[in-house]
C-alpha cells in the first residue's frame, strides 16, 4: 500500500485527527466567492450631455454574497471535524467512530467496512495514550447538491504512550451527509511529508 503511512503494522488516517480550531476560525471568516454584477459592459461615462444614457445603463453597485447554503454546509463540515478531532485526541473510539458512514474508502480499500476501520483505529486508540494533531491549508468543498464535502489538508501528529509517532501527510478526506449529519466516506493519503 504504497503512501499510506505505517507506525508497526497500524495505518494512521490524518482524517482521524482533525480540524486546529484557529484554522476554524480562518476559513469561517473568507468569503467563497465574490461576483460583481457586470449586467452592462458600458464605461462610466462623466460627460453630463449623456447623463441620460447612463443613467439607463448604469450598473448598481452591489456584489452577490456566497451563498447561505454553501457557508452552512462548511460550517457544519468544520464543526463535524471538530468534534471527530476532540474524540480522537480524548481517545473515545465508540464516539470517534460515530463520524464514519457504514462503508468507507479506506486507504485504498474502497469497500471497507465500518468493523474494518474501527479495528486498525483500535489498534491505535490502545496503543497510545497521548494524541495530538495541529490541522493546516485545510480547504473545504461542497458539491452543487449540498449533500457532499471534500476536504484537504496537511496533517501532523504526535502519538505517545507505548512508543511513539510523530510526522506530516496531505490528506483527502470525503463526506456526505445523511439525513443532516456529516459522514465520512473516504480517507486518503496523498501527500507523506514525514514521519518518524
Amino acid at each position: 500500500m504504497a503512501g499510506v503511512v505505517i507506525v508497526e503494522g497500524i495505518f494512521f488516517s490524518a482524517a482521524a485527527f482533525i480540524l486546529n480550531v484557529d484554522d476554524s476560525a480562518s476559513a469561517r471568516s473568507q468569503p467563497t466567492s465574490s461576483v460583481v454584477n457586470a449586467a452592462d459592459p458600458a464605461p462610466r461615462v462623466q460627460n453630463t450631455s449623456l447623463a441620460a444614457e447612463q443613467d439607463q445603463r448604469k450598473v448598481p453597485d452591489t456584489v452577490a454574497e456566497p451563498s447561505t447554503d454553501d457557508s452552512r454546509s462548511k460550517q457544519d463540515v468544520i464543526d463535524h471535524l471538530n468534534s471527530w478531532k476532540s474524540r480522537a485526541e480524548s481517545l473515545d473510539l465508540d464516539s470517534y467512530m460515530n463520524h464514519y458512514a457504514q462503508t468507507i474508502d479506506y486507504y485504498g480499500n474502497s469497500r471497507a467496512s465500518l468493523a474494518e476501520a474501527r479495528k486498525d483505529k483500535l489498534r491505535a486508540f490502545s496503543r497510545y495514550t497521548s494524541i495530538s494533531i495541529t490541522l493546516s491549508k485545510i480547504q473545504i468543498g461542497i458539491d452543487a447538491s449540498g449533500n457532499e464535502a471534500k476536504v484537504t489538508l496537511d496533517k501532523e501528529w504526535d502519538f505517545r504512550g507505548n512508543g511513539s509517532s510523530s510526522g506530516k501527510i496531505q490528506q483527502l478526506i470525503r463526506l456526505r451527509r445523511s439525513d443532516s449529519r456529516w459522514l465520512i466516506t473516504a480517507e486518503k493519503e496523498l501527500i507523506l511529508y514525514y514521519k518518524k
